[in-house]
């Protein structure tokens, strides 16, 4: 056959596919990793927030100096909206990781469906193979009987 098969050309998508699906994985991988970075980093807040109180609860039992008390008060409160700012990275980063799953989902579909299609591919390309070799061998019979 003068003309590349089908199921051949169309590998040069699906090594497209292949890479685009890849690159999916690794966006979405590095959008975990980034998640787990800010919910530890709400983890080391709250325990900076916990050691706090603590202290500040240790020191209500003793003699307390009110600009102490205050520092610790105003010191806890500035905690407290860095927590809230950690809240709302750990959502921009959940919503990002949730993009990123679709979009892998996506494109592996899209993979799958080209893998599914290039073995059709193939398997038409085969019985038109086996149509073209029953040929020739019944002409050659037909030839070797006519002698």
């Amino acid at each position: 056959m003068g003309m590349e098969k089908r199921s051949t050309r169309l590998k040069i998508v699906l090594d497209l596919a292949v890479r685009k699906e890849e690159a999916a994985l690794k966006q979405l991988q590095r959008a975990q990793q980034l998640l787990h970075q800010e919910r530890e980093k709400e983890r080391q807040l709250q325990q900076y927030m916990q050691d706090y109180q603590t202290q500040l609860q240790q020191q209500q039992q003793g003699n307390l100096h009110i600009q102490s008390y205050l520092n610790l008060q105003n010191f806890m409160a500035q905690l407290g909206q860095a927590m809230t700012q950690q809240q709302n990275q750990i959502t921009q980063a959940e919503k990002q990781v949730a993009a990123c799953l679709a979009s892998w989902r996506q494109l592996h579909e899209k993979k799958k469906g080209m893998q599914e299609h290039i073995e059709k591919c193939r398997q038409q390309e085969q019985v038109e193979q086996d149509k073209q070799e029953q040929k020739l061998i019944d002409e050659f019979s037909q030839r070797r009987n006519r002698f």
